[in-house]
């Protein structure tokens, strides 16, 4: 409160007083200073905190998202490989059996001895590594087949033993060969087998084969 106080005519001027706290107001009043700041900085740490949660939370949301993202097209693109592999595959029987066929068709016009003819040149090219080669063939065949097969030997094989000799346990298409190194027992079934298995190998999807 002012007090008022005249003097010499002049209007009454205020008198300013200072009210003194008494010390157990004034210590009380630091505390709940001290409390509003400790409140104060406590609610700040818990906003701070929740916005590191909700920023830890869109982070984590975000990268489960390129996670689930990544995952859902490397099965899109599985699922396309699959397809594309069975689609291949149903190709490359067709193609398989449109050889065997033409080659099944190309053999059936030719007579035996000159279906053996064709076997023995084939089954050459795997007998390099040999010097001795002896080819049996059906006694009926033999005086049409001693001179062909011997010097397609010597041509395939430079250098090496021929021997063409008839046997009685051949008949047809079929014929052996045999080297140091063992024997071959050749009919054009099983040279249409290995032709197919030979194809097969050159066409595997995974990439396996040698191809052409």
């Amino acid at each position: 409160m002012a007090d008022q106080a005249s003097g010499n005519g002049e209007w009454p001027r205020a008198i300013l007083s200072r009210k003194v706290l008494r010390a157990d107001v004034a210590e009380r009043l630091h505390s709940l200073d001290r409390y509003a700041a400790a409140i104060d900085s406590h609610a700040r740490e818990i906003v701070e905190d929740a916005e590191r949660i909700r920023t830890r939370r869109w982070q984590e949301g975000y990268a489960a998202g390129l996670a689930e993202g990544r995952r859902v097209i490397l099965e899109e693109v599985l699922r396309q490989r699959e397809a594309a592999l069975a689609m291949l595959a149903e190709l490359e029987n067709s193609a398989v059996s449109l050889v065997i066929d033409a080659t099944r068709r190309i053999i059936g016009e030719l007579d035996d001895a000159e279906a053996i003819t064709r076997m023995v040149d084939l089954s050459l090219a795997e007998l390099r590594p040999f010097r001795t080669v002896a080819i049996s063939v059906p006694p009926a065949l033999l005086h049409r087949l001693k001179t062909p097969l011997r010097q397609l030997v010597e041509r395939r094989l430079e250098g090496a033993n021929v021997e063409i000799t008839g046997s009685d346990d051949l008949t047809g298409s079929e014929c052996r060969i045999a080297t140091e190194g063992g024997f071959l027992q050749l009919s054009i079934e099983d040279l249409l087998a290995a032709l197919q298995h030979e194809i097969g190998r050159q066409t595997d999807p995974d990439g396996r084969g040698t191809g052409t």
